[in-house]
Parts: structure tokens; C-alpha cells; sequence
């Protein structure tokens, strides 16, 4: 597989590092009068970050604990939860003292119930807009009058029910008709309102298809885009008369090839041909430049530029923890220096599409965002033709820089209250307490700039993700079989493109062959009985899976009879030959996994994934064995 530079690939100029390095001391100079807060929390709480920053353990506990407290409302329960999450050494003595006395002293938990609920809601704050539309729309009116736009975040994923989902694209609706309301007595401002590609939006809102459907998910991909759709039509159809624009936002990597369907079937039709829409692409996948380019060329035909907006991405942990559980190769580059340098890559892709799309690009890292002015003027595209997009609440000096440069700045801001917004307030606090964080390293730790702006070098493969990553992950062939090298079969990855396709291939074969006699066996003889079973799909009981052998005493006796005449044979077998029969039973499988899969789905009425589950757990089942016998001859 072929290593390049990323400076070696894909078409776009490369702008001379010198003026980018140039850029990046302009910004940092026009910032440098802002005072950057990381927190907007107590000192208190502030120390409490700080030591997180340097102590992994301590991180952890403090993610779980702010995750888990929306849903705590007794005070005695989130006492408890404080014990337990910051007992020991884990914080420090002194305050693990102080928690367990607070519960001690009269209205010692509520006190300190009271406090934690207090910092994590400033937390909250600083990160979330507003909770609702008419002070988001208050919010918003206050940017524009300083001179940046806003696209708001209507906070809330992963809908379970169909009322659930109803009441998001309810919030959704009113949320775009009173932004467009009020945004009507703003004042009139060129340069947020106007690229070189005609007239931009006031009002851009950013959806997560997630919150649409409660079957917007690989397997349901069908119903789910159609359930999104519809929720969503009446609301994009607004948006287009009205003069608003939507953002598609990605969220994990098992539903994005869902969430691209759904953005080509609703801005292919007819009456939405003139909404302008967007799209994100997060540079930290293997396969956003395969991506990105596929974006553009279908942006070809739309009557209105596509927007894409350019990120680093924000489920970095998830993705990463989700792949090495289910041993599939990782999805996301796996080293920073790899995605920024896609992510320049992916900018001068974006640049050779001018014209064809609009481009964003959300980042807070300094070189990122000079990267992408400065190849944007070595492509010859005006600085108005594109837009710097930066998230509320972080890198106020980079804010206040770019808003000095007169670029067009979008200010990404999210709208929710603490429960649903809980999910994206800890994705927050990782990206500002991670390693490699610019905002931790610059605006926390004070570092060199130079340092943390060099050119990112690193190779990455140059084959897509989609084409190394396929429905089922083989086994390396060279894997030796011991034990302590076991590791569980691979599940299905769903998501992957020709997983459905294969699946609905492997049913339609097993669909012509149901209702065929099944014989009983003794040895190699076939036994047919005059009593039957019939095994019929539950979920249709028209129609008949299986007929087989009912086998009684006599049908037995001659099984036992098979056996023991194959045992003095079986019984000289070595280890290794008894394994191979499992071996072999287990290749058997693999090879057959989606038609034995299919047999499941019919005979027993599994869902696709369980039925599958099955199978790789049989087959687990014959290899470990097999590999404990190879290892450990049992002797007879």
C-alpha cells in the first residue's frame, strides 16, 4: 500500500508555508488583547479542571460523574455519586475528607449538591447559547450587531420513539420561524450577507438526523430517511421560501453513508432546489477525502452551491473505543497530526470546487484556519468567498482576530437545555482537556506558539477507509491459533455500504430453498421418519422453513450404534486432527455467515444483527475450543 505526503496528493494549490506561518502571527497578534478563558467557572472548580488536564483517572471520573447528573434530583444520591466518583486518592485526600464529612453535618449534602449542580450548569452555560428560541434569538441578534453570524445547534440526538422525534422537528420548526422573525430588524451587513456567489442566509440552523427518526441507523436505513424526510420537508420547504439555510451535521461514523442519503434525496427534489444547505465532513476519518470529493461532484447540478463546512470532528474517543471493542479497524486517523494534515488536503480539495460549493471551515486551530486563507488566495478566491466557522464559547481571542481581519465569521451555537445538551457539553470538555488540544495548549497552558503551529508532516494510506474496512473484517490468515492470541469473531459492520446488500442477497437465495424435507442422521445415513416437524417463520406461519425427522428410540439406537463404531477410529485421532474438524466447521460457517444468518432471521424471527451474533458466537465457540485442544491434548 503506497505511503505519500499529503502535500503529494489530491488537486489544489499548496500556498507557500511562509505566508501561512505569516498569517498565523496575525492572528495571534489581533487576538492577543482578548483575555482567553478556558472556563467561565469558579476558582474552585477551575483548579479542579486543571488537575484533570494533568491526571487521566481523575478526567474520567469527572466525564462520568457530569454525564450521569442530569439524572440524579436526589441530593443524597448525588452525595453518594460524589463519594464514589472522587473517593480515595483519586482527587485528594483533603477533599475526599470534606465530601464524606459534608454528609455528616446537617444540610451538608444539600449544600454540596447544591454546588456541583451549580458548576456544571456554569459549565453548561458557557458552551450553550440559550435554552430556548427566544433567547437564542436574543443571542443572536447581539453577534450581528458585532459582526458575526450565527448557525444554531437545536441540541438532541438519538431519538428512541416516534414522539420523541415529533416533538425535535416540533422545537426545529419554531426554532427556524422565530430566528427568521427577528432576524428581520437586524441591520444590513455585506459582508455576512454577501459572497462572491450571490446572497447568503441570516438564519442557518443545524440539525442532527439522529433526532429525526428513531430508525435512522444502518439496518433501518429505508424507514429512517423516510421518517427524517418527512418530519423534515415542511420545515426545509420554510426554510427555502423564508431565505434560511440548514446544516446537516455528522454525527458517529455508523450512520453517516445514512445521513448522506438522506441530504441527496431531500436536495434533489424539485421544490427544495433553491434551499441553501450544508453539509459536514470531519477530516479525522480515513475516508472524508473520498468523501468530500464525492460531495462535490454531485454539488455539480444544484441550482444553489452546496455548503460544506470542513472539521476536525468530535466523537474522536467513541469511534476509537467502539472499533477496538469490536476489533474493527479504526475509523478515525489515530494520530493529530495525521488529520490535520488530511484536513489541508481536504482545503485545497474544497478551494479546486469554488463555484460548485461554498466552503466553511470550523476549527480552532490557528494554522487550520491560515491554511485555509492562505490557499484559498493561492487558488485566486476572494477572501469573501468562503467563511471561518468557530464554536461559542471557546478561543475568544481567535474569534475577536478574525473578526478585526474582516472575514466572515460563523459562530456555532448551540440551543437546549442541560439534559439533552449534556452529550455535546461533555464532548466539549474532552476537546478542551485532551493532550493535544490547541485551546488546552494555547489558551490554558500557555504555549509556544511556534510549537503548536508547524506544518503538520505525517503519512496516511491512500486507499479509502470504505475499500479497507469491508462488511466482514477477515481474520489475518498468519493469526496463530493459541489461546492467549484468541479474540472473538467480528460482527458484521452494518454500516459499511454492502453489508444490507449482501444480507438481502443471502435471504433471497434462503427464501427459493425453504420448505424442503429435513432427514434425520446416524453416521452418514440419511433417516427418514413417517412423523414430521414443521418449522414455520414466525413472522409469516404461511410459509414453511424446514420439514424434518422426528426421530424417536429406534432412531436413536441406530445413532448410538454410528457412534460407536466410529469411536475406536476417533479415539487414535490426534489433537490436532479433532481441532481441524472444528476448524473446518468454523471456516464452514464464516464462508456461509449471511445465508446461516438468513436461516435464523426465517426460522426464528432474529433481527439481521442478533441473528448474526449468533453465528459469530458459534463460530467463536469452535475455534476457541479448537485452539484449547490443539494447545492442551486431552488424553483419553
Amino acid at each position: 500500500m503506497p505511503q505519500l505526503h499529503h502535500n503529494d496528493q489530491g488537486p489544489g494549490v499548496a500556498p507557500p508555508e511562509a505566508e501561512v506561518k505569516e498569517l498565523v502571527a496575525r492572528i495571534a497578534e489581533l487576538g492577543s488583547g482578548t483575555k482567553p478563558r478556558a472556563y467561565r467557572i469558579t476558582p474552585g472548580t477551575e483548579w479542579l479542571m486543571r488537575r484533570a488536564m494533568g491526571n487521566a483517572g481523575l478526567r474520567t471520573q469527572m466525564f462520568r460523574f457530569v454525564d450521569v447528573l442530569p439524572a440524579m434530583s436526589d441530593d443524597d444520591d448525588l452525595h453518594r455519586h460524589l463519594e464514589e466518583y472522587f473517593g480515595g486518592e483519586v482527587l485528594s485526600r483533603f477533599f475526599s475528607r470534606a465530601v464524606v464529612r459534608s454528609g455528616r453535618v446537617p444540610g451538608g449534602r444539600k449544600l454540596v449538591a447544591a454546588i456541583a449542580r451549580h458548576e456544571v450548569a456554569r459549565m453548561a452555560i458557557q458552551f450553550i447559547v440559550a435554552t430556548d428560541a427566544a433567547g437564542t434569538a436574543r443571542q443572536l441578534e447581539s453577534l450581528w450587531q458585532r459582526g458575526r453570524a450565527a448557525t444554531v445547534d437545536l441540541l438532541g440526538e438519538h431519538t428512541h420513539s416516534h414522539a420523541e422525534a415529533d416533538r425535535y422537528a416540533a422545537r426545529l420548526a419554531d426554532l427556524v420561524t422565530v430566528l427568521i422573525d427577528a432576524s428581520r430588524a437586524w441591520p444590513v451587513n455585506d459582508i455576512l450577507e454577501r459572497d462572491d456567489l450571490g446572497a447568503l442566509a441570516r438564519v442557518a440552523v443545524a440539525i442532527k438526523p439522529t433526532a429525526l427518526a428513531p430508525d435512522f441507523a444502518a439496518l433501518t436505513a429505508q424507514a429512517g430517511v423516510s421518517s427524517a424526510a418527512r418530519r423534515l420537508t415542511p420545515i426545509l420547504e420554510g426554510a427555502a421560501s423564508d431565505g434560511a439555510q440548514v446544516w446537516f451535521d455528522l454525527e458517529r461514523y455508523e450512520v453517516k453513508h445514512v445521513t448522506h442519503r438522506l441530504v441527496r434525496e431531500l436536495l434533489s427534489r424539485p421544490g427544495l432546489a433553491g434551499l441553501q444547505a450544508g453539509i459536514v465532513v470531519q477530516a479525522y476519518l480515513k475516508d472524508s477525502y473520498e468523501d468530500l470529493a464525492s460531495l462535490c461532484e454531485w454539488a455539480a447540478d444544484r441550482e444553489v452551491p452546496l455548503g460544506i463546512r470542513l472539521v476536525k470532528g468530535a466523537y474522536w474517543d467513541t469511534e476509537t473505543v467502539v472499533a477496538e471493542a469490536a476489533s474493527w479497524p479504526v475509523p478515525v486517523y489515530e494520530h493529530k497530526a495525521q488529520t490535520d494534515a488530511n484536513f489541508e488536503r481536504c482545503v485545497r480539495l474544497l478551494h479546486s470546487y469554488h463555484g460548485r460549493v461554498r466552503a466553511a471551515f470550523g476549527s480552532h486551530n490557528l494554522r487550520s484556519l491560515a491554511y485555509a486563507i492562505a490557499a484559498g488566495r493561492a487558488a485566486g478566491i476572494p477572501d469573501t468567498g468562503y467563511e471561518v466557522q468557530l464554536l461559542w464559547g471557546m478561543a475568544e481571542p481567535v474569534h475577536e482576530a478574525f473578526r478585526q481581519l474582516g472575514f466572515r465569521l460563523r459562530v456555532y451555537s448551540p440551543m437546549g437545555e442541560l439534559v439533552p445538551g449534556m452529550a455535546y457539553l461533555v464532548r466539549r470538555l474532552l476537546e478542551n482537556t485532551s493532550n493535544d488540544s490547541f485551546v488546552r495548549l494555547r489558551f490554558a497552558e500557555h504555549k509556544d506558539l511556534a510549537s503548536l503551529v508547524a506544518e503538520p508532516v505525517a503519512d496516511f494510506d491512500a486507499v479509502p477507509a470504505s475499500a479497507l474496512t469491508p462488511a466482514v473484517v477477515p481474520r489475518d490468515a498468519s493469526q496463530a491459533r493459541e489461546p492467549r492470541d484468541y479474540a472473538p469473531e467480528r460482527r458484521v459492520r452494518w454500516f459499511a455500504p454492502e453489508a444490507p446488500s449482501l444480507m438481502s442477497a443471502a435471504l433471497e437465495t434462503v427464501r427459493a430453498s425453504l420448505g424442503g424435507e429435513t432427514p434425520g442422521l446416524a453416521g452418514r445415513s440419511e433417516l427418514r421418519t413417517d412423523r414430521t416437524i414443521v418449522s414455520v417463520d414466525p413472522a409469516d406461519p404461511a410459509r414453511v422453513v424446514a420439514v424434518s425427522a422426528c426421530c424417536g428410540p429406534s432412531e436413536a439406537d441406530q445413532a448410538v450404534a454410528a457412534a460407536e463404531s466410529a469411536f475406536e477410529a476417533w479415539g487414535r485421532a490426534g489433537a490436532a486432527d479433532r481441532a481441524g474438524v472444528l476448524f473446518r466447521a468454523a471456516d464452514w460457517l464464516r464462508r456461509r455467515r449471511f445465508e446461516v444468518a438468513s436461516l435464523e432471521v426465517f426460522e426464528a424471527g432474529k433481527c439481521w444483527d442478533d441473528a448474526d451474533a449468533d453465528v459469530a458466537g458459534a463460530i467463536d465457540f469452535l475455534e476457541f475450543h479448537g485452539e484449547i485442544t490443539t494447545a492442551t491434548p486431552i488424553p483419553w
